[in-house]
């Protein structure tokens, strides 16, 4: 009996009627999603999936797994039933494992909790002892959103770090986009913080939105390479994201208003674009003061320069010790190396200046006249 069993699943994986099988079989990835036991609301019943492998017994919701040779894919689907994992596999049986079981069966039952509530901005051993999954956090509501609004105007970090680490969903939706504090204009966090020159929120949000501390605590169950991805999704959509009323982006906010140290948090993030046009078909540089009637030259220069500057780093090899001067950089990347010193570190850097000025700086130093 278990030599035929055995002799059966042999044929189910390598049987020539079922060609997904082979060619998972040849990937190094698969990318599988598990379905909870009964369709929640708004679930999608179109799943892209492999013949002959429908479990016995399960509902026509559930007729087909849902195996991806991408990412994209499987994230794509993904957001189209609630309460479903993701996982990537090495090898098609796992995966078909995988998708095959409910998200009941795979999720192990949780010891009741002992002791008080998680505080607020605990670290990482408390937050692993009290994580939870997204499910228990519940969506927030406009009333909770006015008091993570009115946090931000007023530039009170203990309230908004307190409400955002208490249910994370101040800050994401269930689809993975940033919570709108004004839904008529589509103001996220960063536009309402950026309007009232708030550096100091920014500076708080998007330290929140770039560790992975946040995203364990959203959900524990997804993998690294997930979490990164959805993290990355998130911070595009939250500092690249335009307003309705003239398609403007945090950045255009800052800009307008002459919100230099704004300008500084936001350009910081690889994941800014400053290449976006408004309605008006307009870029952050070319709005600078624009709102702003009593800002000096000064000021307007600075605020320049602070978007489209460049930076000429001195940096050391980690390995060798040997000290070189280094292309010019843009902000964000000058951020990235003083953040992760593993092959160069930086001694001191020059900048913000224009890019000619910064090219120009660059060949003086590279090779200096004797």
């Amino acid at each position: 009996m278990s030599e035929n069993s055995e002799n059966e699943e042999d044929q189910f994986f390598d049987c020539p009627e079922d060609p997904e099988a082979i060619q998972f079989a040849s990937l190094d990835r698969i990318y599988a999603i598990c379905l909870p036991a009964t369709p929640s609301a708004g679930a999608a019943s179109n799943a892209v999936a492999t013949p002959c492998v429908a479990a016995s017994g399960s509902e026509a919701w559930r007729e087909r797994l849902l195996l991806f040779p991408s990412s994209g894919e499987a994230l794509a689907k993904l957001k189209e039933h609630r309460n479903a994992r993701y996982k990537v596999f090495n090898s098609y049986p796992e995966a078909k494992q995988f998708a095959s079981s409910t998200v009941e069966q795979l999720t192990p039952k949780r010891p009741a909790k002992a002791g008080g509530a998680q505080q607020p901005g605990g670290s990482t051993d408390r937050l692993a002892t009290a994580v939870q999954d997204t499910d228990s956090f519940k969506s927030v509501t406009q009333v909770q959103l006015n008091q993570l609004k009115a946090a931000i105007i007023s530039g009170d970090l203990s309230t908004v770090s307190a409400l955002v680490w208490n249910n994370p969903k101040h800050l994401v939706t269930d689809c993975d986009a940033p919570t709108l504090l004004m839904p008529r204009f589509r103001y996220n966090c960063l536009h309402q913080a950026a309007l009232r020159n708030q550096s100091a929120v920014i500076k708080l949000l998007l330290a929140i939105l770039s560790g992975d501390e946040f995203w364990r605590r959203l959900n524990a169950d997804t993998g690294a390479e997930l979490r990164r991805c959805r993290r990355n999704r998130l911070l595009d959509l939250y500092l690249n994201g335009r307003e309705m009323a003239l398609g403007e982006t945090p950045l255009h906010i800052a800009a307008k208003f002459c919100y230099t140290e704004c300008i500084r948090l936001l350009v910081a993030r690889r994941e800014c674009d400053i290449n976006i046009l408004n309605n008006a078909g307009q870029t952050a540089l070319e709005i600078v003061g624009s709102r702003c009637d009593s800002a000096s030259a000064g000021q307007l220069a600075e605020t320049r320069l602070a978007l489209s500057g460049q930076f000429v780093p001195l940096v050391a090899e980690v390995s060798t010790g040997v000290v070189r001067v280094s292309q010019p950089v843009p902000a964000w990347a000058l951020q990235e190396m003083l953040d992760q010193p593993h092959r160069l570190l930086v001694r001191a850097y020059a900048g913000p200046a224009e890019p000619d000025t910064a090219r120009s700086l660059y060949e003086r130093w590279r090779a200096p006249s004797r």
